[in-house]
């Protein structure tokens, strides 16, 4: 088993341009350049940073769903 901390990675990086986030993993492009030189214990911190980005993603297409629908 590996204990690692390892994310997911897409074929295409997909820079959202109002954000600066990858549309797939939600990291910076400085974020990914530097993912392999990170010890475990940054790639945790930068996991965690990456889940609160997600939800605040989800959050925000709810709403715009929501209002379309209105």
């Amino acid at each position: 088993l590996n204990d690692k901390p390892s994310i997911t990675v897409y074929k295409y990086l997909k820079l959202n341009k109002s954000t600066g986030f990858c549309d797939g993993c939600f990291r910076t492009i400085n974020e990914i350049s530097q993912w392999t030189s990170m010890t475990d214990v940054e790639r945790m911190s930068l996991l965690e940073t990456l889940r609160q980005r997600q939800g605040i993603k989800r959050r925000v297409n709810r709403r715009r769903k929501k209002n379309k629908s209105i």
